[in-house]
């Protein structure tokens, strides 16, 4: 993974709470309690970690927060999260997504296919962790899974989830920046750089780089901690597996 932390102020980011046009803006911040949950499925016969043996470890915070809703919202998308990289199904239509359910059906079907293929080497296994990277009247969740379960490679999956925390909406960049093209060029330059970009090169796709139009683009995944925004691009989004995921963080000022 490329990662860059750049030292300038380049672009001005809001961290008061953000309105929509839909939503009034309030600034009843709720005060979001948690606890750490972990969900360790491992195959049969196996006394050692996941890694070794196979088998699924996920690790994530459970919210409370008496009667808002905020809490339960949060846990399901974390849980959905979770549920779809174990292959559990048809997440959008289930009330609470059960990550155990899903951790014990694959390793189920892992043992399944030792059974069948008893001289296979391989190792199937799904490892999660979800953290909170920011709690002021914005809330950041990266939600992070390793898995292997056959095939030429395994597969890394980074998701930040953003969230007003007094009523649950779910932000997107454009809630958090009054200056999008100023956001757009300070990511560019500070992207070229975690590339290993010239500033001769102009053309992204001789780079192998895959933007629409051969033109930079910011992700849709956007975090948040107290001091920076975090920009992140997952492998396969932008660029083949080979070169990998990339990160670049910006300063966060509060106006």
């Amino acid at each position: 993974m490329r990662h860059l932390l750049l030292g300038s102020a380049l672009v001005v980011l809001l961290i008061a709470s953000c309105s929509t046009d839909d939503e009034p803006q309030t600034t009843d911040e709720l005060s979001l309690g948690y606890r750490d949950s972990i969900i360790q499925v491992v195959a049969s016969g196996c006394t050692g970690p996941v890694t070794d043996c196979g088998g699924v470890d996920i690790r994530f915070p459970v919210f409370s927060d008496g009667d808002s809703g905020v809490a339960e919202l949060l846990n399901r998308r974390i849980r959905a999260f979770f549920v779809d990289e174990l292959g559990g199904g048809d997440v959008e239509n289930t009330n609470m997504p059960d990550i155990g359910e899903s951790a014990r059906s694959l390793v189920s079907e892992f043992e399944e296919f030792r059974k069948k293929y008893p001289t296979s080497s391989q190792i199937w296994v799904v490892q999660g962790n979800a953290t909170i990277l920011n709690a002021d009247s914005i809330l950041c969740i990266r939600a992070e899974t390793y898995s292997y379960l056959g095939g030429a490679h395994p597969n890394t999956q980074t998701v930040y989830d953003l969230v007003r925390i007094s009523d649950g909406h779910r932000l997107k960049i454009s809630d958090l920046t009054a200056d999008t093209t100023a956001l757009l060029a300070a990511a560019e330059k500070a992207f070229r750089k975690v590339a290993g970009m010239k500033d001769t090169d102009s053309d992204y796709a001789s780079q192998g780089f895959w933007f629409d139009n051969n033109v930079f683009a910011l992700p849709s995944n956007v975090g948040l901690t107290k001091d920076s925004v975090i920009l992140h691009y997952n492998p396969y989004e932008i660029a083949p597996y080979s070169m990998g995921a990339f990160t670049v963080t910006l300063p966060r000022l509060d106006l």
